[in-house]
């Protein structure tokens, strides 16, 4: 029979379940939901998530111990110095789509490794609030970055930490640069690409005419056989991500070569040389395209 916590007492832990075991209620605001969990280390962990209830300003009071934080889409504009008394022992927080725009250090308890701030309307990357919390998690996707010359501190740190920021996006510099990029690449690839293809074409009709003795022809079995690659693959850095873990996996099972910038492009050459040299060194080419 149980005894405590004051709304299980009487109850049977035979006749429990799950749901009514974690089920935290001291100090739990209405419409909130508190949970209970054990850590690694056997102690009590209090998780708490406002992002149901109807409100629209930070918690007055939470359960002691309480370590996870969720106030998604509550239409936060700031959160003031008197949250990290409120939640003094919080290690995950998640204020993802609300209003911040700025955000202090001091407001953040000091125990904070994870912090979500998607779809807020920071314009400043926050250099010391990273240098003053050690964050191990931190996603920033979804604010209107203006990535200045005084932002260059936080490039660094982002250098240095590329493992604990989880997304990263400058509206003004990153996503400029990634069409421009685009742009200029399908320029250049795409007169490259018709050129090698009309010589190939031109080399195989050669062929079949029986004129390759003096034009240095191959036979229609051996035209790729000079290629040191399957396939060159132009894609944007955006995209990086989905060939890395789809495209090249795929490629790879079909013991098929590949060229890519990261992996084969040398630096000190001009751009339109290195993708020519791509293209005249793959037997195909394949241009990925996305919004």
């Amino acid at each position: 029979m149980c005894k405590g916590p004051t709304w299980m007492k009487g109850n049977s832990l035979y006749n429990l379940t799950e749901e009514s075991l974690t089920k935290w209620q001291d100090d739990c605001e209405a419409g909130c939901i508190c949970t209970c969990r054990e850590d690694g280390r056997g102690n009590r962990v209090i998780v708490v998530n406002f992002s149901s209830a109807e409100l629209n300003r930070l918690p007055q009071a939470l359960p002691e111990n309480t370590t996870e934080l969720g106030m998604r889409d509550k239409h936060l504009e700031n959160i003031d110095a008197s949250f990290k008394n409120v939640a003094p022992h919080g290690e995950v927080l998640s204020l993802r789509n609300n209003l911040i725009s700025r955000l202090s250090a001091n407001s953040l308890p000091s125990k904070l490794h994870s912090l979500d701030l998607r779809g807020n309307t920071i314009n400043k990357p926050p250099h010391v609030l990273v240098l003053e919390r050690n964050l191990t998690s931190l996603w920033l996707s979804g604010n209107p970055f203006q990535c200045e010359c005084d932002d260059y501190a936080f490039k660094q740190w982002l250098d240095a930490h590329d493992n604990v920021l989880l997304r990263q996006k400058c509206d003004t510099m990153i996503h400029h640069l990634s069409l421009s990029y685009t742009v200029v690449l399908v320029v250049i690839l795409i007169p490259s690409a018709a050129y090698f293809y009309a010589e190939r074409r031109q080399k195989a009709w050669m062929s079949m005419q029986g004129v390759c003795s003096w034009a240095h022809c191959i036979s229609d079995g051996d035209l790729d056989a000079e290629n040191l690659f399957d396939v060159f693959l132009s894609f944007s850095s955006k995209d990086a991500s989905w060939v890395l873990e789809q495209l090249i996996p795929g490629l790879e099972a079909a013991a098929l070569s590949y060229c890519t910038y990261e992996r084969n492009f040398k630096g000190g050459f001009l751009l339109q040389d290195i993708i020519h040299d791509a293209v005249a060194c793959s037997r195909r080419t394949v241009l990925l395209l996305t919004r």
